[in-house]
């Protein structure tokens, strides 16, 4: 019964927002007891003015700008608890310190605190998302990635390291487009290793490369092959002893 109450709710948070389908919100949460129940309580817990004030960033800033769209806050929570389910964070029976890089407005890091794990985040900017994590209660060190200098200094190694959707690697000498090459990942990887506990492991999720030479790309999937990553979802997964 619970479900069904649970399912009822995010319909009506969904015809509040109206921004995300039913069928967008049924294939984000694949119909899941467990993703819905998370999602359900992590909307419940966020403060009514907080929701109010990203409502009125997207009437504000427009659904469809960059701007606007990532204050769509059912949508994004919901990826963030499916992201956190496929990589078996939701039911975690220990609690594992995380790091998310390129964290934007934060989503990931408030479903990985919310189910008990401690986390930290990284990203380039404040700017658009440094209001969502502030409204959020997201800490996010300022930083740009690079493949000499990916992480700044942290006290703790990290059991998980995540990316989703990064844009890092699609920068080469300041040019967007130009992926990195063989070595510019190998200076990456051997740069995160130190900061990963003995363990620990390395999700890279997908991004666009739609405009990238395909030729670039298929090179970038043999190396990460060839390091001994495998597919999770839409991105990669790197034990720390194969980086």
């Amino acid at each position: 019964m619970s479900f069904f109450k649970d399912w009822r709710y995010l319909i009506e948070f969904s015809y509040r927002d109206g921004l995300v389908s039913h069928l967008e919100l049924a294939r984000l949460t694949q119909m899941r007891q467990k993703r819905i129940a998370l999602l359900v309580d992590l909307l419940r817990n966020i403060p009514d003015d907080v929701v109010c004030s990203f409502r009125d960033r997207l009437i504000e800033k427009g659904v469809h700008t960059k701007g606007g769209k990532y204050f769509d806050l059912l949508t994004h929570l919901a990826r963030a608890v499916s992201d956190a389910d496929k990589l078996g964070l939701i039911q975690k029976k220990r609690r594992l310190n995380v790091l998310d890089l390129g964290t934007g407005c934060g989503y990931f890091p408030l479903v990985c605190r919310h189910v008990g794990h401690s986390v930290s985040a990284i990203d380039k900017q404040q700017g658009k998302y440094g209001y969502a994590r502030e409204k959020l209660s997201i800490d996010a060190v300022q930083w740009e990635i690079t493949s000499q200098n990916p992480l700044p200094k942290f006290e703790q190694c990290f059991d998980l390291v995540t990316a989703f959707q990064p844009v890092f690697f699609l920068y080469r000498s300041g040019h967007y487009g130009d992926l990195w090459n063989s070595e510019e990942w190998e200076n990456f990887f051997s740069n995160l290793k130190g900061t990963i506990c003995l363990n620990g492991k390395f999700y890279l999720g997908a991004n666009n490369t739609s405009s990238v030479n395909p030729r670039s790309v298929l090179a970038m999937r043999r190396h990460f092959k060839k390091k001994g990553g495998k597919r999770i979802s839409d991105g990669w997964m790197f034990e720390k002893n194969s980086l």
